[in-house]
């Protein structure tokens, strides 16, 4: 029995190149509804199919949840219609956060991290700036960085600040 094409007719060329390419690195660059899902499937698909590669022995990241949740579902689905025996469970697929949270775990003791570490959410970030928003205000013209002026509530302060942080980091 012959395994079906390792990706659909639909991928244009240059997905199709993307889908292809198996030798260094690869960058993608394209816009919101562009095919990016698709052909990052597709190429898993044709690594797996056409290379050999396991899918364990693969690492996908994506910065959403919602983004890993469709990847997980498409990726299942593809190799499932070419029958391919996979454990999704035991894929590197996933969030930067999703990924790295189990590494730094088992191996935070090779890392400057306390045992009673915590990761903030966005909330989390917010509620800390917006509790320490006194040290913030003593820095001299920090209405200048953050834009704020006196009529903005502490809390939208601490949203500024939040993403003035994240964007410098």
């Amino acid at each position: 029995m012959t395994n079906p094409p390792a990706y659909h007719s639909t991928a244009n060329s240059f997905q199709a190149q993307a889908i292809h390419h198996s030798v260094g690195p690869l960058l993608i660059i394209a816009g919101p509804g562009s095919g990016k899902t698709f052909t990052l499937v597709e190429r898993i698909v044709y690594l797996i199919s056409n290379h050999g590669v396991a899918p364990e022995k693969m690492l996908i990241l994506t910065f959403t949840d919602k983004a890993a949740g469709e990847l997980k579902t498409r990726v299942s689905n593809r190799l499932g219609e070419m029958n391919i025996k996979f454990n999704l469970n035991e894929m590197y697929l996933g969030t930067f956060h999703s990924i790295c949270l189990p590494i730094l775990e088992e191996f935070r003791e090779f890392t400057r991290l306390r045992r009673n570490y915590a990761l903030m959410d966005e909330f989390d970030q917010q509620y800390f700036l917006y509790q320490k928003q006194k040290h913030f205000e003593t820095i001299e013209n920090i209405g200048l960085v953050t834009g704020g002026s006196e009529k903005t509530s502490s809390w939208k302060l601490s949203d500024k600040l939040k993403n003035l942080i994240n964007k410098i980091s």
